[in-house]
């Protein structure tokens, strides 16, 4: 029931993921049809990112002490969803010839502009601190259920390499933009589509002014 979460869920969590399955998707053109439609929805995808970008600041603004901690809490939830979600689809990834571990960084790295974002306009000052605990806890997560190719997943193995990264992090920290950066030519068909509404409008004044 609250709009604050939906927000922080849908548009800055969900949807970046969205975007990055069809970034890699379209990346490796794994079928041409698919590859040329892509971009159509990573055009669409990133403005409903910046649906959230505009309006979460300001519901969390007006928050209680608790009622941010609710919502960090509850985005810490979602963080362990989506790499465990990772791990159960690890195996179709990798038969596309995409590595898992490589994906989630990817998705990490937009979600870490989105959120960076938001705390900028809320409080820059702690926007330090709620990145460090984010990546940190999402470092843990992804050391633990997705091993990289080729690494042992023994669990002695597993359980060594991810205190390490708890002690130590992983060093991620690099950003991916939101913006899929979709060019005007990769969308010919929206072009099309404002050129025939420009042109109706034109058609409408003519009348009119007749």
């Amino acid at each position: 029931d609250s709009l604050a979460k939906k927000l922080l869920g849908m548009q800055l969590m969900v949807e970046p993921v969205a975007l990055t399955i069809f970034q890699v998707i379209r990346g490796i053109n794994v079928e041409p049809v698919l590859t040329h439609l892509l971009p159509y929805y990573e055009r669409d995808e990133a403005r409903h990112v910046a649906l959230g970008l505009r309006y979460l600041p300001a519901l969390i603004k007006d928050m209680s002490t608790a009622e941010r901690l609710d919502l960090f809490v509850f985005q810490m939830k979602l963080l362990t969803l989506e790499v465990i979600t990772q791990n159960t689809i690890r195996k179709d990834l990798e038969k596309l010839g995409i590595d898992p571990r490589d994906m989630i960084d990817i998705g990490r790295g937009k979600q870490l502009q989105a959120l960076n974002e938001v705390f900028e306009a809320i409080d820059p000052a702690k926007r330090d601190l709620a990145n460090r605990i984010l990546q940190r806890y999402t470092d843990v997560a992804v050391e633990w259920t997705l091993p990289s190719v080729g690494q042992s997943e023994e669990l002695s193995e597993r359980f060594k390499r991810t205190f390490d990264v708890l002690v130590k992090g992983s060093g991620f920290s690099e950003e991916h933009d939101i913006d899929p950066g979709i060019t005007d030519d990769q969308v010919p068909l929206i072009n099309g589509l404002k050129e025939a509404a420009a042109k109706r409008k034109r058609n409408r004044r003519k009348k009119a002014a007749s």
